[in-house]
């Protein structure tokens, strides 16, 4: 038998049985847990501490699309973002100093 992918299947049937595969589109984007939830929520727990009262909402909301989609620590490799860090830096003195010498 011959496999078909969801994209298929909705391709050739779209037209005889629509609202039926737009349900099953619905049921297959529920999560089977609410793990990822749950780890949101305390992610902004941690972010929006006593420490941190008077974070405004987008910087909060930054700070937490970080720390989502970020990997783990014991998997981070931080060469690639020193080497951003870096060239902005060299960028900021450059453009600093041309500007001071205009």
């Amino acid at each position: 038998m011959d496999q078909l992918t969801w994209p298929e299947i909705n391709q050739r049937l779209g037209c005889k049985c629509p609202d039926f595969l737009q349900l099953v589109d619905v049921l297959l984007c529920i999560p089977a847990s609410t793990a990822d939830c749950e780890r949101g929520v305390n992610l902004m727990k941690k972010g929006k501490s006593v420490w941190r009262l008077d974070l405004r909402p987008d910087t909060l909301s930054d700070l937490l699309t970080v720390q989502l989609s970020s990997p783990d620590i014991e998997h981070f490799d931080p060469d690639s973002a020193i080497q951003v860090c870096s060239q902005q830096s060299k960028e900021a003195r450059f453009n600093g100093k041309w500007k001071e010498s205009r």
